[in-house]
């Protein structure tokens, strides 16, 4: 059994991944776009692909290079900005 997990931040995407056969989970976390401004306090989100196990991942810049030790070199790309666990504020709601 295989479970396939996609993320947008535009919910214009989810018609293409709802046709795709992805079903709706809900909001996972905030993420602010790559097209805007990267916001004070947030980390790159980064996708990569492990081509040996063919699988994606997020992770924050921080984990960049033990994901790349660890085979996630393919497709890389920023995806968006996102608080840390860790530190940084998180918008008021």
């Amino acid at each position: 059994y295989h479970v396939d997990h996609a993320y947008v931040t535009d919910l214009n995407d989810l018609s293409s991944l709802t046709a795709a056969g992805y079903r709706l989970d809900g909001i996972e976390g905030y993420v602010y776009p790559n097209w805007v401004p990267q916001p004070p306090t947030t980390t790159q989100l980064i996708r990569a692909r492990n081509p040996s196990t063919d699988d994606f991942a997020l992770f924050p810049e921080s984990e960049s290079s033990s994901m790349t030790a660890a085979g996630y070199v393919d497709s890389v790309a920023t995806v968006g900005f996102a608080y840390s666990n860790t530190t940084g504020s998180r918008p008021p709601y």
